[in-house]
């Protein structure tokens, strides 16, 4: 029983540091929107939506210029990878 407690708690740690990951990289694309007008990122295409703003392809580049109202300034659409992340991972790294 102690275990499984222990398994329930790291996994919870886990997901708190994923969570805050992804929200600091969200925050960097809004600073780099406010500063450079633009932010970019790697969308994932997994359905192969004819209306995605990466059209039919699997992977694509896409931008945004509009800060986000809500969460991501990505909006609905599935990134792989974000220029906010990128730039988080940076200070973070060292």
């Amino acid at each position: 029983m102690h275990f499984l407690g222990q398994v329930i708690l790291y996994l919870a740690i886990q997901s708190a540091n994923i969570s805050s990951i992804i929200y600091s990289a969200q925050t960097m694309d809004n600073f780099i929107i406010n500063v450079f007008k633009k932010s970019w990122g790697v969308a994932l295409n997994l359905f192969s939506n004819p209306d995605s703003p990466i059209g039919s392809n699997k992977i694509g580049l896409y931008s945004v210029g509009k800060m986000a109202e809500e969460n991501s300034p990505f909006g609905d659409q599935f990134m792989l990878v974000t220029l906010g992340y990128l730039v988080s991972y940076e200070f973070l790294s060292y």
